[in-house]
């Protein structure tokens, strides 16, 4: 199967997952397992003839990391708002995936080969540490959301508030929530940040 049919299928997948889970976070979390069992796939096993399946295996398992990137991207669109702000957010996260692009290659080195030791451990921490800061950024929008019920509350509005933003296309919600629904869309169209407005909900 060729790498481009594998990342089609990871991104897609990952789309798929995030809008059946009502989680982006989550799935970015889950892409990082393959890749990081692949490379510690290419880490352990010992180079050779007799292992090129499993070293391919690995290889092959590594690629569906391309899925990751659209999905931070999406995150970082749905937990921001205010026009100036997503602007800041995306050009600090197209900042640091050029940088990201510029350093990785330079990790891997023909004095390395075939192990490419360095650069697979690098690969390696980086999954592990984006696995980390998904469960720490989930934990930290549980807070967001709370504190946002909680001004809420204190408006005198509901304290849920129906997030149509992960809904499927075609999902609709029962007519006892419509109220709530209708409160959620007031500022839909005011240039406010996620911070200013209380009726943003954060995904996670």
């Amino acid at each position: 199967m060729p790498f481009g049919a594998i990342q089609l299928i990871a991104t897609l997948g990952g789309a798929w997952l995030a809008t059946r889970y009502k989680t982006k976070g989550g799935v970015v979390a889950l892409l990082c397992l393959p890749a990081i069992a692949g490379c510690v796939m290419l880490l352990e096993i010992p180079r050779g003839d007799s292992h090129k399946g499993p070293l391919l295996a690995g290889y092959y398992i590594i690629s569906v990391y391309p899925g990751i990137t659209p999905m931070i991207y999406s995150w970082a669109a749905a937990n921001t708002a205010g026009e100036t702000k997503k602007k800041v957010i995306n050009g600090i996260l197209l900042v640091g995936q050029c940088a990201g692009n510029v350093v990785g290659p330079n990790l891997y080195t023909t004095e390395e080969a075939p192990l490419y030791r360095r650069g697979l451990l690098s690969n390696l921490a980086m999954f592990c540490v984006l696995v980390v800061l998904c469960a720490l950024n989930m934990a930290y929008i549980f807070l967001l959301n709370k504190r946002q019920e909680k001004r809420r509350v204190a408006m005198g509005k509901p304290a849920k508030i129906i997030d149509l933003s992960m809904q499927a296309v075609g999902e609709t919600e029962i007519d006892s929530k419509d109220d709530v629904v209708q409160r959620a869309e007031d500022n839909a169209f005011k240039d406010l940040t996620d911070f200013e407005n209380e009726d943003f909900v954060y995904v996670y």
